[in-house]
């Protein structure tokens, strides 16, 4: 399924320019656990995450569970109105003497026509610590599970992610091929605390991993960081360029409780004093989880860079800028991230501009996130939320996904439900059946899809469907003659694999095929 964007991402920080004949750096392809210091909160919870894989892509590989279901039967509310249609099972496998999925298959359903045919396969690997490692995507073709693409992350215990690929499968050569990704290089001290650490990209046209990013980390006696400097590296001159520095000072505890950030300006080859912070506050150091912040910057950020004395220290004026306050619940996650972008100095109080907030059931699922933004009272940007069902063993009997489609009405419509049935139960649905009544070709196709109605000549409604049954594409009253193909267009729809679904008078035929 296409990835469904939970969090819209409003502009991030942006600083002015240093000068005119600073070399602009590289767009970053990773974050880091210390990427709030940088950027506003929302883009920091969108670059903070547990997976890259989330419930809309993964499906039920990502509910964790105590138990094994034997199938799972997903409804779609379609147009928010009929009440729930069924549109899909899923059969899972499962690694031996574990609860998480290896396989699972997707099967199409048409309640009319009772007919169950594959439709994709999802194939699951996982770390050490059960975490979501890599997943492949197959289709069926031709009666076979064919492999077509597969992602691999590696988030680390600061929830940065620290290897990231996308792979093609090459169906002359029967391998997967790296297509793009990064990863995390790093090198240790003797007491085996990372010291550097270079972030490399694939170059998929030479097949080789290159230089990018590196973070140079200043130890204290005790091997706690006091300074980070990030450099970016120059290809045209094979060399490692200045961008941005952190110093942080300590507490007795010898956790970071403020500093200092500074821009590299290659034109006075110096550091620029850019954000300062205070008031910082940990929920666990250990991870970076911050529960308080505030950041000045240097007002000399908005001025013409005329005036170069204003970069010394001592003569800096530091203007209130941002605040962030996070919460968390017992296990450690978040709950909840507020971002402040204004202080009122008539009331002398931050004004709030946008929060995150999120909640989990008892297996740590994310059941309720939400980004939301003030304006005089809260209003909710995008949401989604799961209403989860247990049986009396606390596994998972069923749960309806929920989306807030008016950006102003906080309020939330059902999408899909997910029924969960174990091994002493039935899902009371007809048998598997490989017959595809309509017939379509090409398959894969790219723009022109031509289908064949062996019904009655008649006008007929073709739908597109999405895996999750809801509608893309509708031709209302389609003239055809039974047994003469016609053609539709598919140019504009995301690759992937849809269920076509044709009626007309007491007749109804249905297929699924692959756009790329």
């Amino acid at each position: 399924m296409k990835r469904i964007l939970l969090i819209v991402l409003l502009a991030s920080l942006s600083l002015p320019v240093m000068s005119q004949n600073e070399k602009k750096a590289k767009e970053r392809k990773h974050s880091t656990a210390f990427f709030f210091l940088r950027e506003s909160p929302e883009k920091t919870k969108q670059e903070k995450k547990e997976s890259r894989f989330d419930i809309f892509e993964a499906s039920s590989i990502m509910i964790r569970n105590n138990a094994n279901a034997d199938s799972m039967l997903l409804l779609s509310n379609e147009d928010k109105s009929d009440g729930w249609q069924l549109y899909a099972k899923e059969i899972p496998t499962y690694y031996e003497g574990t609860n998480l999925i290896k396989e699972l298959e997707t099967w199409s359903a048409d309640a009319w026509s009772k007919i169950y045919f594959p439709v994709s396969k999802q194939v699951a690997s996982y770390s050490d610590d059960g975490k979501l490692f890599r997943l492949e995507t197959h289709f069926w073709e031709d009666n076979n599970w064919v492999p077509q693409y597969a992602e691999e992350s590696v988030i680390n215990d600061r929830d940065e992610e620290v290897y990231y690929a996308w792979y093609n499968y090459n169906h002359n050569t029967n391998e997967w091929e790296m297509d793009e990704g990064y990863r995390a290089v790093e090198e240790d001290n003797e007491n085996n605390i990372i010291e550097v650490r270079f972030w490399e990209y694939y170059d998929n046209w030479e097949n080789v991993w290159m230089s990018d990013f590196k973070e140079v980390y200043t130890l204290n006696e005790n091997n706690v960081v006091t300074e980070i400097t990030e450099y970016w590296y120059d290809d045209w001159d094979k060399t490692w360029m200045p961008e941005y520095k952190m110093v942080f000072e300590l507490d007795e505890n010898n956790t970071w409780m403020s500093g200092y950030s500074y821009m590299w300006d290659l034109f006075e080859e110096s550091w620029f004093p850019q954000l300062k912070y205070e008031s910082m506050s940990w929920f666990d150091f250990e991870t970076l989880k911050i529960s308080g912040l505030i950041t000045l910057m240097n007002s000399a950020v908005f001025d013409d860079w005329d005036d170069w004395d204003k970069s010394k220290e001592d003569e800096i004026e530091w203007i209130n800028f941002l605040k962030l306050h996070a919460e968390y619940n017992a296990d450690g996650l978040l709950t909840r991230m507020i971002n402040y972008m204004e202080y009122d100095y008539d009331e002398g109080e931050w004004v709030p501009a946008m929060q995150v907030e999120m909640d989990y059931d008892h297996f740590g699922n994310v059941i309720y996130e939400a980004f939301s933004v003030y304006y005089d009272d809260w209003y909710m940007v995008s949401a989604y939320k799961l209403e989860m069902e247990y049986n009396e063993d606390q596994s998972v009997k069923s749960y309806d996904a929920l989306l807030a489609f008016d950006s102003w009405k906080n309020e939330f419509i059902p999408v899909y439900r997910y029924e969960y049935y174990y091994a002493e139960e039935t899902t009371g649905v007809p048998s598997y059946s490989k017959v595809e009544e309509l017939v379509v070709y090409p398959n894969p196709a790219t723009s022109l899809l031509n289908l064949v109605w062996s019904g009655s000549d008649q006008a007929i409604d073709i739908d597109i469907m999405g895996l999750d049954g809801r509608i893309v594409v509708r031709y209302e009253k389609f003239p055809v003659m039974a047994g003469q193909p016609v053609s539709i267009d598919v140019s504009q729809l995301y690759n992937g694999v849809f269920i076509i679904r044709c009626h007309g008078k007491d007749e109804r035929q249905l297929t699924r095929f692959v756009k790329r």
